[in-house]
């Protein structure tokens, strides 16, 4: 019971992209690809960089085994490179990370695990739940609401057109994560940032670098010191965490509009469910009020993140455990709560009959044009 994440909340299709299997993999990507450019350029032959390529996967280089590797070396990268390299030939051992630093691997795999969690789950995930918001708007545009202001009765809506706001606020948000991913950027600048190290590896430094990320399909940072500017990876999850409030804010106002005396929505209650150990006529909001907890929980991450922009001088390792807190958790509860949002939309329940009562319920709501009608007509204090 360490983490609810492991045995309430887990999203299990994240597990390719967010488990340390996968981000070894990742890293071991890297090095696959680095070691592509070496005999890209000439520095590698072909079928030492095939050999190690082959071997940079994770059912050769275990978790297992670099688990028992770190802790005999205390760093987790030279260990993954010392199980790399046991596993090639003679010949093909000093090619195995040369001119590397940790970093190099770090930053770019971890650009790589973001792009593809975002492409393939986070993304459609969205898109799945801006098209319900879609079709619910388009369903109820007709179906007049009283709008509140502060909580207070205010000017007749529609629900289609509450609807709206959600849609369009949560669509914007698509494109700011889509945006945000595509600048995620990797790197290969060796020690400290300057490319010196490589430069004895290659007399273009530069030039490898860029075969290296066009084999990646991700952009290379454009000046580093021995890690990629943060600013990248702080606007993406600023970014994500938009979203997130945008969407809390969507689950927090169906938790408000279920209460008994407004009775407008309620989310779809089961038989058999109870709703209170002690109270039978209990329907409370659990899946709303659930999504608003998630939100709760990560959402002071931002300042985590936020806090990792700083790195003294070079490089320092303040970020290496927040980060690894913070990006699982935020993005597994981010699409566990996409995903309880969807579900909860499909079973939403409507209640027409209650608007149209609680619309008619102060019998002023309509003084805003009449006061605009009045003074439009001459009257000097129509308002009041």
């Amino acid at each position: 019971m360490i983490h609810p994440t492991d045995y309430r909340y887990l999203v299990k299709e994240l597990d390719p992209y967010l488990s340390d299997e996968a981000f070894l993999g990742y890293k071991l990507a890297v090095e696959a690809a680095y070691i592509k450019a070496l005999a890209n350029v000439g520095v590698c032959p072909e079928d030492v960089a095939r050999e190690i390529s082959k071997k940079a996967n994770i059912n050769t280089v275990t978790p297992k085994k670099v688990k028992e590797k770190e802790t005999e070396l205390k760093h987790d990268i030279r260990a993954m490179v010392d199980v790399l390299a046991d596993a090639v030939s003679e010949r093909a051992k000093p090619f195995v990370h040369l001119g590397l630093t940790s970093y190099d691997v770090v930053n770019t795999a971890q650009a790589l695990m973001l792009k593809d969690v975002t492409k393939d789950v986070i993304i459609p995930s969205m898109i799945e739940l801006e098209k319900k918001l879609i079709i619910l708007a388009e369903k109820y545009k007709d179906t007049v609401q009283i709008g509140r202001t502060h909580g207070q009765h205010a000017e007749p809506i529609t629900f289609g057109f509450y609807l709206a706001g959600y849609v369009d606020r949560f669509g914007e948000a698509i494109e700011k994560i889509r945006g945000a991913v595509e600048e995620l950027r990797g790197k290969v600048s060796g020690a400290v940032g300057t490319k010196a190290g490589l430069g004895i590896v290659y007399d273009s430094p530069e030039k490898l670098e860029k075969i290296m990320m066009s084999e990646l399909g991700i952009k290379p940072a454009r000046i580093t010191t021995q890690i990629v500017p943060p600013e990248y990876l702080a606007d993406y999850f600023s970014q994500l965490l938009i979203a997130f409030s945008t969407m809390a804010d969507f689950a927090n106002d169906m938790r408000h509009l279920q209460r008994t005396e407004i009775g407008e929505v309620s989310e779809q209650f089961s038989a058999g469910q109870v709703g209170s150990s002690t109270m039978p006529q209990k329907r409370n909001p659990i899946s709303w009020e659930n999504i608003v907890s998630q939100w709760k929980a990560v959402m002071p991450h931002i300042i985590s993140v936020y806090m990792d922009i700083i790195s003294e001088h070079q490089r320092d390792l303040t970020n290496s455990a927040s980060a690894r807190y913070y990006i699982p958790e935020i993005i597994n509860a981010f699409v566990y709560s996409i995903k309880r949002t969807k579900k909860n939309l499909d079973g939403l329940v409507i209640n027409e009959k209650k608007m149209k009562k609680n619309l008619e319920m102060t019998g002023t709501a309509l003084a805003e044009p009449v006061y605009i009608m009045l003074a439009m007509g001459g009257h000097t204090n129509a308002h009041k």
